[in-house]
């Protein structure tokens, strides 16, 4: 348990400046945790979404994803002259998305932003599903994506050798300073070369 709670911790410090440890559910909603099954009639969900703050709503099975609802969706197919009284009291399968982005938690946010960027344009800005060991963990708007993805730019451009491109000094320290405290075992080197510059100049940074 020791072992376990010491790389927990080494992670979660890594994940402040390595995008690589950025997991998507770091950005969940953690306010929006209702969920319809896919039997429920179109008005009961129409009336959370025309009352809640949320933009969609996630379909599930035993609480296991099978659909998206968006908020605009559903204004849509149950406007005009017929919408209403046509999808009411039908369930909410008959006009969900049935193949929504689906994403582990554990996944990194800049795979999960190339994914989301990929859908076909209807789709482009629908939240995400999260899920955990295959049940349901809450919804991403892409809102919060695309400000994740400039906070992180931001920040990581002021941690970088302008140079190389590499981690600078500020990082590298974290990441010495986080295996001296939580990794017993860890061998070390951190090596100070003088007068690189020669080197740089036939080689290059690369």
């Amino acid at each position: 348990m020791v072992r376990i709670r010491d790389y927990n911790r080494v992670s979660k410090n890594l994940s402040e400046y390595s995008s690589e440890y950025h997991y998507i559910s770091n950005l969940i909603n953690s306010h929006e945790f209702t969920v319809y099954e896919s039997m429920t009639p179109c008005i009961s969900v129409k009336n959370y979404l025309d009352k809640s703050s949320a933009q969609s709503v996630c379909i599930c099975e035993n609480y296991r994803p099978v659909g998206l609802i968006t908020k605009q969706h559903m204004d849509a197919a149950m406007s005009g002259k017929y919408g209403y009284a046509v999808f009411s009291n039908r369930p909410i399968s008959k006009i969900m998305d049935t193949a929504p982005l689906i994403v582990d938690a554990y996944t990194p946010i800049n795979v999960v932003a190339k994914g989301a960027m990929a859908r076909q344009d209807e789709h482009l800005y629908d939240d995400i599903i999260v899920t955990k060991s295959g049940r349901y963990l809450g919804l991403v708007s892409m809102k919060r994506i695309i400000e994740y993805t400039l906070m992180y730019e931001k920040t990581s451009a002021k941690e970088r050798n302008p140079l190389t491109g590499l981690p600078g000094n500020p990082v590298i320290a974290r990441v010495l300073s986080d295996a001296v405290d939580y990794i017993s075992n860890a061998c070390i080197l951190y090596i100070d070369i003088n007068a690189f510059k020669i080197y740089n100049d036939v080689y290059g940074f690369g």
